[in-house]
C-alpha cells in the first residue's frame, strides 16, 4: 500500500511529464483518454472509439486491452472492442474504458437518422369538387435508404382550394 501511494505521489497524478517520475510509476496507468471525447451517432449506426492509456511519462503503448461499458446501454451500447451502437434516441451517455483501475469516458449522444428528402405519392393528383384522395409520404436518408415510422405533418399551401388531414387525406 505504501508503494502505491509513493508511486502516485511521484507521478503527480499523471497529468504531466514530471522529472521525478520513476520507472515503476512510468509503467502504471494514471489516466485513460478516449477519442472522440464526445460524438453524436445516428440510430442504427456505429462509432469506433479509441482508448489510450497514459502514465506520468506519457502514452503507454503496451496497454491495448480495455474493459468497455456504457452508462445506459438502452441508448448507446458498446462492444468489448469499443464500438458504440446507437440503440435509442437520447444522451449524452457516458461510455467508459478501464485498465489497471483507471477509467476514461466519452459522451455519446444519439439521434434519429436525419431526413435528406421526402417523396409524396402520387406526385400529382387531379380531383373533382368534393372528391377525396390519400397521399403517402416516404422519407429517405442521405444514403437514399427509406426511413420507416417517421411522423409526417401534412398541410396545404392553399386550404381554400384543398385541405389536408394529418393522415394524408386531401
Amino acid at each position: 500500500v505504501a508503494l502505491v501511494l509513493v508511486v502516485l505521489a511521484a507521478c503527480n497524478g499523471g497529468d504531466s511529464n514530471e522529472p521525478d517520475c520513476d520507472a515503476i510509476a512510468a509503467a502504471l496507468v494514471s489516466r485513460i483518454e478516449l477519442r472522440p471525447s464526445a460524438a453524436t451517432v445516428n440510430l442504427g449506426d456505429s462509432l469506433q472509439l479509441a482508448a489510450t492509456a497514459y502514465s506520468c511519462a506519457g502514452a503507454l503503448n503496451g496497454v491495448t486491452t480495455f474493459a468497455w461499458r456504457s452508462a445506459n446501454a438502452a441508448v448507446a451500447s458498446v462492444s468489448p472492442t469499443g464500438v458504440v451502437k446507437a440503440v435509442a434516441s437520447g444522451g449524452p451517455v457516458a461510455i467508459f474504458a478501464a485498465a489497471q483501475g483507471k477509467e476514461g469516458s466519452s459522451a455519446i449522444s444519439t439521434r434519429p437518422v436525419p431526413v435528406d428528402r421526402v417523396t409524396v405519392e402520387p406526385a400529382t393528383a387531379t380531383l373533382g369538387v368534393n372528391r377525396t384522395s390519400t397521399l403517402t409520404a416516404r422519407a429517405f436518408d442521405a444514403q437514399d435508404r427509406e426511413i420507416l415510422g417517421r411522423p409526417v405533418t401534412w398541410s396545404s399551401a392553399n386550404a381554400a382550394i384543398v385541405s389536408a388531414s394529418q393522415s394524408g387525406g386531401i
